[in-house]
């Protein structure tokens, strides 16, 4: 079957210029031993393909994978397909996909749907046929070199349709008729290479001219594809193998014989300046690498046994293939697995560690197997009930092989039995790592503590001066010290027999050290259940000291009053010592179960849900403080693990470096390699695509949006942004679930947003109206961001009640109002004063006439009476004069109470300095008058507080009412008047040393007392009476100094 593939750029092939026989013989040795193992996923219609036989395959330049199939079209992120097909795309015609191209001026997608050809641009499909006065496409599609597409609807003929213009040529050589053209390739100076089933050609369509440029000596429809090189020489794929133009003409390079199933059929350049040649016919596919001359086949067994239709490398270096079973994408696998299907005892692999022979021996869950050059030994199982379980491993320096089995025994094999040295237990204990130091002794870390075998053979323990009892990790610095990692105690260094603690301050999972790696500094890389700690010991110098971290170190051993019981921990005070580093700098993960370093510095980390790789000294510039994050590569599944999850923590040793630098780690399924020396960063910036905008349910960007908002630029109208919806997505297919994206919406997000979680949508509500720009990035699976965010930039339209204009409006209304109710405010207020003026004038006024009437009428009825008596008694002048002294008295109490009256409307005298002057005054006067003894106790600086007038003439009645009873009820010889003031009140208050009475029989008696309570009510205050039979009287006005209660009638 005629295989296809997209058009990739040959600028990238510049690597393929003839070489000299040494670097020739240079790259044959590396394609032998460089050649990698790939990874296979296969993707059928139970992943979202629209059917499983693939025609067509185009990668286009903003990273899409776009697959041809015979029941439509997919768009392919590495996520999740988004199929085109006639349902739900009425341009298209027919849902089998033929072929594919991306143009060249502004990256349309070009399709040849059977019974059209249609352009795929802005999310939107264009339809052209032949009502339209477009042939139908006959095959391929090849872009041109100034935009549009060539193709040849049938044998001879040749078609470049560009802006939307059909450009037509028959070739007028007849053998060209008679067979169909495979391929089209326009040069740069605007001639075209056409290839025929039997030949090369050139054509010159300005002038028609054609010239055969294709070998002699093939058969007919032999020719699949050429390949036009950067020195212009060219290589030619068919029926009878590969052919290699140079001066002399065509040389073949490989030749197939008719009996082979298999042959060339395509060339592709490679990422790395080789060629990638699949091989097509009858038999299972077939992929070669081409390099100077030579080719190395890939190991293909893993994919479904079908021809290969169609072949692609994408921007990351994975291969794709599209077969009729199915797209099967092809990763190279930057780790190694050795399971149980290359004869691993078990696949759950607990620990390893390497031989002196060179041998990788792993612990599993049914015993120990050894790796050397790729062969697997199992050893055999020990004649014992326990046999199974390998708890812990060592090789040590004489070849012996130790574990600990289920029944708690450490036990070595050595000369090809199983043997026990010493009885190196801890009773019931279970043992964590096994560990031999310089001296060949060999230590066991327990749950319950340490034993070692000491140079006599003898085991020794030691527990109770440990900060932990569970001990997890063994290790001998340089200076000799024996440090050991616990489970919740951090480390504990044996120094000359003593133990010296040191920890972190940052809680009991920091200081679960189940791991220590020593770098060529002496700083000590530790791992545990809460991050990587760096440490340095005391004693030890490091060229790259840190700032100061989370705990410090304690430098001197403690004496042995000193040292703590076991559970207990020492924290240290050198904040120097220590530097903990988590997700918040970089790392993927917190728990490190183990830390092995490359020969180039860089530490290798595996955890619960990989390997990783950092620079060791970007964690030393985060320490000092130079940078804030390091730079992660992390491997898993998607990188040839068979299950991501590295075991360790419990059991150690979890990982070794071979003599070669190879780095292992044990994993839940097998035993995972790295070579740190081939490993490739994927530096390819993800394409960063914002695929679909929403608003409230309806699209506005992207496939299937409203035509009439996308072509408004994204203005939207009022009240569309409850809702708005923006996915995106990364075309990374290294790792896809590994990529990380940042997004921000500019007028909402204060900085940049992180979408860890890798959801690839972003959700905004109830937006304001104004304009918005949101921006998105992403990272790959190895750490790598893309350059330039993307961004979408909308528009949200106000109401009219959310415009500029409808503020001002609204402002000036509001304004306005304020200002009407504020003037009718204003007036009111005025008619009350004035009401309230009116109804004080009217009681004034009131108050003067009862006074008037009261004194003045009173005392000038009494003149009058005593006039006509004066009348009538003129004859008898004896009885005159006494008349006349007597009108002379009542004009002078008249006088008095006219001036009583002009006190009390005188708002001069509206203080309570001026009350008390009148009291005084008008007290001496009346009591001097009866020949009573007047005590006065008046503060010496009396405020001048104010007091209306009514309340003082109000007061001024009362005093004179008590002083009036006090002369003529209670035959006293003194009388004491006094005055004070009591926070807001004044007191006033007449005492008599007369013969006293009972004060509820005068008040049901008579009504002196009941008149002077309520003219005290009338003015707020308060009048109090005390009295017993012979212990005289006491009278007590209190006259709050506020303002009085508004004592008029609401308006109505």
């Amino acid at each position: 079957m005629l295989c296809r593939m997209v058009q990739r750029t040959m600028t990238i092939c510049a690597a393929l210029v003839a070489a000299s026989p040494v670097q020739m013989l240079a790259a044959e040795t590396s394609l032998e031993t460089e050649m990698p193992s790939y990874h296979v996923t296969r993707y059928t219609a139970e992943q979202g393909l629209p059917q499983n036989t693939v025609r067509a395959l185009l990668q286009t330049s903003d990273g899409y994978i776009w697959v041809g199939t015979l029941a439509g079209l997919a768009r392919f992120d590495g996520v999740k397909f988004t199929v085109f097909n006639s349902s739900n795309t009425p341009e298209m015609p027919n849902d089998a996909i033929n072929a594919l191209a991306e143009d060249r001026q502004d990256s349309s997608l070009w399709v040849n749907a059977g019974k059209g050809l249609l352009r795929y641009h802005n999310h939107r499909f264009e339809r052209f046929d032949e009502e339209m006065g477009v042939p139908q496409p006959f095959g391929r599609l090849w872009p041109a070199r100034k935009g549009g597409v060539w193709y040849s609807p049938s044998s001879g003929s040749l078609i470049l349709f560009q802006n939307q213009k059909v450009h037509a040529w028959r070739l007028p050589v007849r053998p060209v008729l008679a067979y169909r053209i495979l391929q089209i390739e326009e040069q740069d100076d605007g001639s075209v290479l056409v290839l025929t089933h039997v030949r090369i050609y050139r054509f010159e369509p300005e002038t028609g001219r054609i010239s055969p440029l294709g070998p002699r000596g093939y058969t007919d429809t032999s020719l699949r594809y050429f390949f036009r090189r950067p020195d212009g020489t060219m290589l030619l794929a068919g029926r009878e193998g590969l052919w290699l133009s140079n001066a002399n003409g065509w040389e073949r390079i490989e030749t197939v014989t008719p009996s082979d199933p298999e042959y060339p059929v395509l060339i592709c350049p490679s990422r790395d300046g080789d060629l990638w040649i699949p091989w097509g016919g009858v038999g299972p596919p077939r992929l070669a690498k081409f390099r100077s001359g030579r080719s190395k086949f890939v190991d293909l067994s893993k994919l479904p046994d079908y021809p290969m239709n169609v072949f692609l490398e994408d921007l990351e270096g994975h291969l794709w293939i599209g077969t009729e079973s199915g797209l099967c994408q092809l990763r190279p696998k930057a780790v190694r697995v050795y399971s149980c299907e290359q004869g691993l005892r078990n696949d759950f692999v607990k620990s390893l560690t390497a031989g002196p022979d060179g041998t990788i021996w792993v612990g599993t869950e049914a015993g120990v197997s050894g790796i050397k050059d790729d062969v697997i030994t199992n050893l055999p199982p020990m004649e014992t009930s326990g046999w199974g379980r390998a708890e812990g491993l060592l090789a040590d320096r004489r070849g012996r092989v130790w574990h600990c089995d289920q029944t708690h025994t450490v036990v070595a094999f050595d000369s090809g039995m199983w043997v026990s040295p010493a009885p190196l237990n801890m009773g019931e204990s279970w043992v964590r790592t096994l560990y031999e130091d310089r001296s060949g002794q060999v230590w066991g870390g327990f749950d319950q503590g340490v034993a070692w075998i000491d140079e006599t053979g003898a085991v020794q323990k030691l527990t109770q001066t440990l900060s932990h009892p569970d001990v997890r990790v063994i290790y001998q610095d340089r200076h000799g010290d024996i440090w050991f990692g616990t489970y919740g105690g951090g480390l504990n260094r044996l120094h000359d027999g003593r133990i010296t603690v040191d920890a972190t301050g940052l809680g009991e999972y920091n200081n679960r050290a189940w791991w220590i790696h020593e770098d060529a500094d002496g700083v000590f890389w530790v791992g545990t259940r809460n991050g990587l700690n760096r440490f340095v010991p005391p004693g030890h110098e490091s060229a790259e000291r840190s700032s100061p971290g989370q705990a410090g170190a304690q430098e001197r051993p403690p004496a042995a009053e000193e040292r703590q019981p076991a559970g207990t921990v020492t924290a240290n005070t050198d904040g120097n010592r220590f530097f903990t580093f988590t997700t918040q700098h970089g790392l993927r993960e917190n728990v490190i179960n183990n830390i092995q370093e490359d020969d180039a510095g860089f530490l290798w980390l595996s955890g619960l849900q990989g390997i990783y790789c950092v620079a060791r000294k970007e964690l030393n510039e985060v320490a000092s403080g130079r940078r804030s994050q390091v730079q992660v590569l992390a491997f898993g599944e998607a990188d040839g693990m068979l299950n991501s999850q590295c075991n360790g923590g419990v059991i150690q040793p979890s990982g070794c470096k071979d003599r070669w630098g190879r780095i292992w780690f044990p994993t839940a399924r097998g035993v995972a390699m790295i070579d740190p020396r081939t490993v490739r960063r994927n530096d390819v910036p993800p394409p960063v695509v914002i695929e679909q905008v929403i608003a409230d349910d309806e699209i506005i960007y992207g496939d299937n949006a409203n035509p009439q908002l996308s072509t408004s630029n994204f203005q939207l109208p009022p009240g569309r942004a409850r809702v708005i919806e923006i996915h995106y997505t990364a075309n990374s297919f290294a790792a896809p679930h590994r990529v990380r994206f940042k997004y921000q919406l500019e007028g909402v997000d204060q900085g940049w947003r992180d979408d860890d979680q890798n959801r690839r949508v972003a959700f905004y509500t109830r937006l304001r109206p104004g304009s918005y720009t949101f921006r998105v990035r992403a990272c790959n699976n190895h750490g790598v961001w893309s350059e330039t965010p993307v961004q979408f930039s909308f528009t949200l339209a106000p109401h009219f009640w959310e415009t500029w204009f409808f503020y001002v409006l609204a402002t000036a209304g509001v304004v306005g109002l304020a200002s009407a109710v504020q003037a009718y405010r204003l007036r009111w207020q005025r008619r009350v004063l004035q009401l309230e003026q009116q109804h004080a004038l009217a009681d004034e006024r009131a108050r003067i006439a009862r006074d008037l009437h009261d004194d003045l009428g009173t005392a000038l009825t009494g003149l009058a009476l005593q006039v006509d008596v004066l009348r009538r008694s003129a004859r008898e002048p004896h009885a005159l004069v006494s008349r006349l002294i007597e009108v002379a008295t009542g004009i002078r109490a008249l006088a008095e109470r006219m001036r009583e009256v002009v006190w009390a409307v005188n708002p001069q005298c509206d203080t309570v300095s001026s009350v008390a002057s009148f009291l005084e005054e008008q007290a001496s006067l009346f009591l001097k008058a009866d020949g009573l003894r007047c005590r006065f106790e008046f503060p010496e600086d009396i405020p001048a507080l104010p007091l209306d007038g009514e309340t003082r003439h109000e007061l001024a009645l009362s005093v004179r009412e008590a002083l009036s009873n006090a002369v003529h009820h209670a035959a006293a010889t003194e009388i004491v008047l006094s005055l004070r003031i009591e926070t807001d009140q004044l007191v006033v208050r007449i005492a008599d040393n007369g013969r006293g009475f009972h004060v509820a029989e005068s008040i049901a008696k008579g009504h002196g007392l009941a008149n002077v309570q309520a003219r005290m009510e009338k003015i707020g205050g308060q009048c109090e009476c005390r009295s017993t039979p012979g212990s005289g009287t006491t009278v007590q006005f209190r006259i709050p100094l506020g303002e009085r209660p508004n004592r008029l009638e609401p308006l109505r």
